[in-house]
């Protein structure tokens, strides 16, 4: 659930205190097993976080957000997800290598007890990344901003999802709650629509201002077609997101275009 709160996590260096040089990453992917200093991470297969972003970036699409929440782009050897919870500085990102491997980082600025930027002097290695597979920390180099805080990178191959080991609350299991299971997925999309549907009252009550027996509508979700739309991730047509909608306007152009960045394919209607 988004969070508005301005606290902000201790336990961390003065951001002065920290490196300004980068230090520059073989963007290459490289095959390097996780360490004995890894431990197992519970959390869904790369391709299930995508389809539920997918789907939560359909619905973003279709109510006029654009890429405000979540958005997708391709590099020569990975396909990378950016997911902005709230606008207020939580965010985490999906890096999936085409060889089957993923990363994921991000920062939850409320509940990461500790971050660090992605460059760090080589002699104070943060605790996130210390000793974790080289190619973990060359995901960061997708990172939109070198001044986002990272509280957490995970490594995903066919050993499962792992972290380096610490003791600290890193964010994960908050900021990456809406792609834990298709009914949170579900649950997070029916707010967003929620939202939107007060956009349409609005424009209904302006209409009705002399009717005097005009009701406000109330917003009942479309279970079963948000259900199916968010099972289809990247398949899914214009219908099944206009249906998953209803009763708020689609955007069709938008999700359109969004289908065709994130598919890679015709769009069917």
């Amino acid at each position: 659930m988004p969070r508005t709160s301005d606290s902000t996590p201790g336990d961390r260096a003065p951001q002065e205190n920290w490196s300004t040089v980068r230090v520059d990453r073989v963007r290459t992917p490289r095959i390097q097993k996780a360490t004995m200093s890894t431990i197992p991470v519970h959390l869904p297969l790369p391709t299930e976080i995508r389809r539920r972003w997918t789907a939560l970036a359909l619905i973003q699409h279709a109510i006029g957000l654009g890429d405000d929440m979540i958005s997708m782009h391709r590099t020569p050897f990975s396909t990378v997800w950016t997911f902005d919870d709230d606008g207020g500085g939580n965010w985490a990102q999906l890096t999936c290598l085409d060889d089957g491997r993923a990363a994921i980082c991000g920062n939850d600025h409320e509940s990461s007890e500790r971050q660090f930027l992605p460059q760090w002097p080589e002699a104070e290695v943060p605790v996130q990344v210390a000793g974790v597979p080289e190619w973990w920390i060359d995901s960061l180099s997708e990172i939109s901003s070198r001044a986002r805080p990272v509280g957490f990178v995970y490594g995903f191959d066919d050993s499962g999802w792992r972290r380096a080991s610490y003791a600290h609350d890193d964010g994960a299991e908050y900021l990456l709650e809406s792609a834990t299971s298709d009914a949170v997925t579900i649950r997070e999309a029916v707010e967003a629509l929620d939202l939107a549907f007060q956009d349409v009252i609005d424009d209904l009550a302006e209409e009705a201002i002399d009717d005097e027996d005009w009701a406000e509508p109330e917003y009942t979700p479309e279970l079963g077609a948000l259900t199916a739309l968010v099972a289809a991730g990247a398949a899914a047509t214009v219908d099944m997101v206009r249906a998953a909608c209803s009763p708020v306007p689609c955007a069709e152009d938008s999700v359109v275009e969004a289908l065709e960045g994130f598919g890679g394919t015709e769009v069917l209607r």
